[in-house]
């Protein structure tokens, strides 16, 4: 059976007591730091016997081997966001949310998996788990807690009342429309009122030996790549394998130059109906960036790439037979390649939180050797423009920061 980590005991302990006075409790302990038998075992100490776990579907499995390996005298089920449909109202007494900003953090207007899970939960103990809470901003945090009706926001019955209250102004200009923005606010407010609900470690506090380590490697396109790149991105037009390929806005030429430095492109190929677009995706013959992969770590199953675009899983299983191909933000959250030596980034989303997550997916406790997560970019091109405003700036990187700074 499994046992808990000094950490973990004195986590739940601590957490019980903030659960018991205000109904919620959030975890966010870093990556990697045990959150899920925290959580288990803070369940534990309840009175309550029936737990449900909402979480990424990635993760299922090792919420089940954790369930499974604990002696919690609890009940437990265990589903993903996309599958709540299929939760019985009544089912559960007590609710985990794991990785809650994956689902629940959207604003100004909740998301659609927001208001199924309040149907659900509310009036119920919630246990939010999360190492990246707010990573973008503090207006993630509304929604998230507005599941109870003891969030400490509750007193604000929608998002553009509480951000009147704690929000900064915010107006930006894109194509010559003002657009009020929400993700400012006034964090030194807000910080305390989060803290008294909020509890969490860090790796260096429990004995982490290594921690992730961003490398980067910087590729040469061959001219026929630049080709495309380039005239995507000047023309907005051309021709592809008989497609004709349009970039309509700065996000669509960005996503297709991003693209095409990785071997793949997506295009617009009419129109299924009336209202739904036709999409094809190729790949285009340039392999410049999985060339660098075999020449720098091989196909070993010790190795991990992470990839962004479907197009580019078919690529990159072209290609290697023995290691791991993973989604970027799909396996961002949720699981562990403690055991895996090289992780390669191929490409990613623009999103501060998902690289915070991935980032230290091979973080543990009892890991020897140092971790280094590699990044494969193109100097002068677009991936190099995300990773200076995703890593280096912890910025979401769009079309608005493009045009911004570029």
């Amino acid at each position: 059976m499994i046992s808990l980590r000094p950490h973990q005991l004195e986590w739940a302990d601590r957490a019980y007591k903030i659960l018991s006075e205000n109904a919620i409790v959030y975890n966010t302990s870093l990556e990697r730091t045990g959150k899920t038998l925290s959580s288990i075992r803070l369940v534990e100490l309840t009175t309550r016997q029936r737990c449900l776990v909402l979480t990424k579907k990635a993760a299922i499995p090792d919420w089940h081997t954790a369930i499974d390996g604990y002696a919690h005298g609890k009940e437990f089920q265990v589903t993903n966001y996309e599958s709540i449909h299929k939760v019985e109202p009544g089912s559960f007494d007590i609710v985990i949310l794991d990785e809650a900003h994956h689902a629940l953090s959207k604003y100004p207007k909740p998301s659609k998996t927001f208001l199924k899970v309040a149907k659900l939960v509310y009036g119920l103990p919630l246990i939010y788990l999360s190492a990246t809470p707010h990573a973008e901003t503090f207006s993630q945090l509304y929604h998230q807690l507005r599941l109870s009706p003891w969030s400490p926001f509750a007193a604000y019955t929608n998002f553009y009342k509480r951000h009147k209250e704690y929000g900064v102004e915010n107006i930006v200009y894109l194509a010559g429309r003002a657009m009020k923005q929400y993700n400012l606010t006034d964090e030194e407010r807000i910080k305390p009122i989060f803290s008294k609900i909020s509890l969490g470690v860090t790796r260096k506090e429990i004995g982490f030996e290594h921690e992730a380590n961003d490398v980067r490697h910087t590729i040469t396109l061959n001219p026929n790549t630049w080709e495309l790149v380039n005239t995507i991105s000047k023309d907005r037009v051309m021709e592809v394998q008989g497609y004709e390929v349009l970039a309509e806005t700065v996000g669509s030429m960005l996503q297709k130059m991003y693209q095409i430095e990785g071997g793949t492109l997506k295009i617009e190929d009419g129109m299924i109906n009336e209202t739904t677009k036709k999409y094809v995706s190729v790949s285009l013959g340039n392999t410049e960036k999985i060339d660098y992969i075999k020449e720098h770590w091989g196909d070993s199953d010790d190795t991990v790439i992470m990839y962004n675009y479907k197009q580019e899983e078919i690529l990159l299983r072209a290609h290697f037979q023995h290691a791991l191909i993973r989604q970027a933000d799909r396996f961002a959250e949720g699981v562990s390649y403690k055991d895996k030596e090289h992780l390669v980034i191929y490409s990613m989303s623009w999103r501060t939180s998902k690289y915070i997550q991935r980032r230290n997916r091979q973080a543990d406790m009892e890991r020897t050797t140092p971790i280094h997560v590699h990044y494969l970019l193109v100097a002068d091109g677009i991936s190099e423009k995300i990773y200076d405003a995703v890593v280096e700036k912890n910025e979401n990187f769009n079309g608005r920061y493009y045009t911004e700074n570029f």
